[in-house]
């Protein structure tokens, strides 16, 4: 036996995929818990009487942490495990990555408003709009940076590096159902009003989340959808994942209590509206013809070659410049 094959791919001459995996959450667990723990004496000397401030912070800090480290961790595990450079960790700064952030932030707000407005035309919801105070709006805008941070911290867990070598270790299929199962476990301890139909939703709203990452090649559009699906919810006065925030908001709905339609003290993403809403949407995403080609395997990054225009259905753009790929040996551009 050849134990040097147990860790080393021979054909891509690299360690296999998954001891990069296990390499890659040691490292980055690692370095979390130790600049978290730095960051906790930190915050303990400056918010030594406020409680509350003081758990807001360390929320926010540790999520931030958690951004910090796993792109670090993911490009330097890109460059040594992959040799591919810092940008195909999908979280590049080049290119209209914040218009294409901003869109996919539009997008997960106008996901919830539009089930709350058919549960309206139901007669399942009603609308009250409140006079917002300056300190409202300052929240809200607080808000939404704080859904940002929030969703780009699970994003860059569930479809960052870990996401990408897997896709390049077993496949589409498998990854999505790994990842978007692991998605929805994450979020049990959120409430102990969580049920199946509950776990089920959130687990297609993971898959959700990979599918958009692999029709867009990039992380933006993703953290956009998510954030604005979560401040959304919070936005209108909902639970969002079992969690209510105390806010005042310039409008709040309030919801039939129908459990199994609108969610009940889950919120609406334990109900069958947002069953049927993920369905459409899953399939919306699976089938469009636009974005990136399921059967360009893109996420392998392999012999790839740049190009002024598309020209085959398998090219993609990744930072507004065109790829195209030399498919199953064959060297023509």
């Amino acid at each position: 036996m050849n134990w040097h094959n147990l860790w080393f791919d021979p054909g891509n001459n690299r360690l296999r995929c998954g001891w990069r995996v296990i390499s890659y959450i040691c490292l980055a667990t690692f370095f979390s818990m130790l600049i978290a723990s730095l960051l906790l004496v930190f915050v303990q000397r400056i918010f030594p009487h406020s409680l509350q401030l003081k758990n807001d912070c360390i929320e926010l800090l540790l999520r931030i942490v958690v951004i910090v480290v796993l792109i670090s961790m993911g490009v330097w595990a890109l460059r040594n495990f992959e040799h591919l450079p810092a940008r195909t960790l999908g979280v590049s700064l080049r290119g209209r990555w914040a218009q294409t952030l901003a869109i996919g932030f539009s997008i997960g707000i106008g996901i919830i408003t539009l089930l709350l407005l058919v549960l309206r035309t139901l007669g399942y919801a009603s609308f009250n709009w409140h006079h917002p105070t300056q300190s409202a709006i300052g929240m809200l805008v607080l808000l939404i940076f704080g859904m940002l941070i929030v969703a780009m911290s699970e994003e860059m867990i569930f479809h960052g590096y870990l996401f990408q070598t897997l896709l390049r270790g077993i496949g589409p299929l498998a990854t999505l159902f790994i990842t978007s199962t692991v998605f929805a476990l994450f979020h049990l301890p959120n409430t102990s009003q969580l049920h199946l139909l509950g776990l089920v939703n959130i687990g297609m709203a993971g898959l959700l989340f990979g599918l958009l990452y692999l029709r867009q090649g990039t992380l933006w559009m993703v953290i956009g959808v998510h954030a604005g699906w979560d401040f959304a919810q919070l936005l209108f006065g909902l639970p969002s994942s079992g969690i209510t925030f105390p806010l005042v908001t310039p409008i709040t709905v309030k919801l039939a209590f129908i459990p199994w339609l609108t969610g009940g003290e889950y919120g609406l993403e334990g109900g069958v509206g947002i069953s049927v809403l993920l369905l459409g949407l899953l399939a919306i995403v699976t089938y469009a013809r636009r974005g990136l080609s399921f059967e360009s395997r893109w996420w392998e990054w392999r012999e790839l070659s740049k190009a002024l225009t598309p020209a085959l259905p398998w090219d993609f753009t990744v930072d507004g410049r065109y790829y195209q790929w030399k498919l199953l040996g064959n060297s023509e551009e």
